[in-house]
């Protein structure tokens, strides 16, 4: 399963994965693939005024025992994809939506820093 981190507090995640929606966990995430790579879409509605200057990707590993919907807190860890930086960063303020859209190709995704790996949930 995959999410997308987008400010410091805001989580978009598959709407498969067990977690109860929150003021800022969103359940709006689609994955497909085709000739273009992977593409991660998704949408959150801001709790807060806030700026969005960083947004990363990960994916939440669970065992090959552990049913889909099993697949939550505190069991998986998150590694981190994809990180990006946003020069400048995006304001946003409380109760706007967000629509987020990652593209991940083989020859253009810039990977993240090798000891990148997050326990559930972001802090």
């Amino acid at each position: 399963m995959t999410d997308l981190v987008i400010a410091e507090d805001c989580l978009i995640v598959e709407p498969r994965l067990p977690v109860n929606p929150s003021v800022s966990i969103f359940k709006t995430l689609t994955v497909s693939s085709g000739t273009s790579g992977l593409q991660l879409r998704g949408s959150a509605v801001m709790f807060a005024d806030s700026t969005i200057a960083l947004v990363h990707t990960r994916i939440v590993l669970c065992g090959a025992a552990v049913a889909t919907n099993a697949c939550a807190p505190p069991s998986p860890s998150a590694i981190t994809l994809t990180s990006a930086a946003l020069s400048p960063a995006i304001p946003a303020t409380a109760g706007q939506q967000i629509l987020v859209t990652v593209t991940i190709t083989e020859g253009t995704a810039t990977p993240a820093p090798a000891a990148s790996q997050d326990l559930w949930p972001p802090e």
